[in-house]
């Protein structure tokens, strides 16, 4: 059965804050990207076949919706951290409803972008580069 995303949300969380993670106002789309880098340890004996074993892995996000100027908990704190080069912690839930995050971790907010049409909402976009590990409730393995 497909799962439709209306109910999916973003939550952020400043590292040093103590209070519960918050959600990010207005957002319509979070994307996830999890990538493990390869090293090529091909050689002679391969008969030309290339041959690679796993190395590090990494993930990024981005999060966008439509800009809020009164999401000063969520938003405007996205782009705080962002120019004060520190981390926070984004949550990314299927059901906003769940206990548990289905992905999380720390980030290094990359980049911001936003833009204004004539019949559209004014949009925003944030760019989010994963520090450490990412857990979460999708990526415990039975």
């Amino acid at each position: 059965m497909a799962i439709t995303g209306e109910k999916a949300t973003i939550k952020i969380k400043t590292i040093d804050s103590e209070g519960p993670s918050v959600v990010v106002k207005e957002m319509d789309s979070w994307e996830l990207n999890i990538n493990v880098d390869t090293v090529d340890t091909s050689t002679f004996d391969g008969d030309g076949w290339a041959e690679n074993e796993t190395s590090l892995k990494s993930w990024d996000c981005t999060i966008e919706g439509f800009y809020n100027k009164t999401d000063t908990t969520g938003q405007k704190a996205i782009l705080a951290n962002m120019l004060a080069r520190t981390k926070i912690e984004v949550e990314l839930y299927y059901n906003k409803v769940s206990e548990t995050p289905d992905y999380k971790g720390q980030v290094v907010i990359a980049g911001f972008k936003t833009g204004a049409k004539v019949k559209d909402g004014i949009k925003v976009s944030y760019s989010c580069t994963g520090s450490g590990a990412l857990t979460g409730d999708v990526m415990t393995v039975a």
